[in-house]
């Protein structure tokens, strides 16, 4: 059985350190571990990058801690946080990655890149934890997605979340627990993301609980091609005034400042500049040097 930190220790820890945040979440335990992580800004195109590399740099001196999941129901958790700028779903594959790293290149953009957390708290609701009570999942929701967004550095003023891809499934509850949030679906065609997903099976496709991925699937098959076009199928169906979709040809060094009206944020001609460097580089290695050519 997981040893969880006791409340009043965790909340003590919780008011001293402004960097204490959820960094991911156990499903057979429901357990939720917390990291202290200071005031790293997250420059990596995924969350668990950013985590793995802090980790390094500290050479694992990180304060840690771990609490029941039943503590995202009380709002004590919330304290001194950014409210969410902008959402980014997409279809897979589809330039998302290098859309959180332009970003992420200025400091004022704290990037939440497909977390753990907002991945698996959606197997807790599956399996019934926080009751039936839709208004006590979409607290745990809120309450999580604000934990995560704690303001750690003075510079941030915006928060952007990019979500793995099958959370457009889930797209109507969370636009619910975040109504005024704005939100873009980035897309690109079928048969180019089946491409590069056989090539390379999405992590979550090859998941040890395959329930889960029947629950992604909207009870279809498994099939990757299937899954993608329920994904977009999905989108497709929300309302335009809740979901704005950027095809993957139109993700340019150009077309940045109208992507940036659609999320909301913005940023002086220094920034725009600074973003725009990121197109210069591979999306998954910043050591790769190679320009973004969306059509390829």
């Amino acid at each position: 059985m997981q040893n969880h930190t006791s409340l009043d220790f965790f909340f003590n820890e919780l008011r001293q350190r402004p960097g204490l945040i959820p960094v991911s979440i156990d499903v057979a335990t429901n357990s939720i571990q917390w990291m202290d992580l200071e005031k790293y800004h997250f420059y990596e195109g995924f969350f668990h990058r950013s985590v793995k590399m802090f980790t390094a740099l500290k050479r694992g001196d990180v304060f840690t801690c771990t609490t029941s999941t039943d503590v995202l129901l009380n709002d004590n958790i919330i304290t001194d946080y950014v409210y969410p700028t902008a959402f980014i779903f997409h279809a897979g594959r589809c330039g998302s990655t290098l859309l959180a790293k332009v970003l992420a290149r200025v400091q004022d953009n704290l990037i939440i890149s497909e977390p753990d957390p907002l991945n698996n708290i959606h197997l807790l609701f599956n399996q019934g934890e926080f009751g039936q009570s839709g208004s006590e999942h979409k607290t745990a929701y809120r309450n999580l997605i604000l934990a995560m967004a704690r303001r750690r550095v003075s510079s941030h003023q915006n928060v952007i979340v990019k979500f793995t891809s099958y959370n457009i499934r889930f797209f109507d509850f969370i636009h619910a627990v975040f109504p005024d949030v704005p939100a873009i679906f980035l897309t690109r065609d079928v048969d180019q993301i089946v491409k590069s997903c056989k090539k390379s099976r999405p992590g979550w496709l090859d998941s040890n609980n395959p329930e889960f991925v029947q629950l992604l699937a909207d009870g279809a098959d498994s099939d990757i091609e299937n899954i993608v076009r329920g994904f977009i199928n999905k989108a497709a169906n929300c309302p335009s005034e809740a979901l704005k979709h950027v095809a993957y040809n139109d993700l340019t060094p150009d077309n940045l400042p109208s992507i940036l009206g659609l999320l909301n944020v913005k940023a002086n001609d220094k920034n725009m500049e600074l973003m725009k460097t990121q197109f210069l580089y591979d999306s998954k290695k910043d050591v790769n040097r190679k320009v973004f050519q969306p059509g390829s």
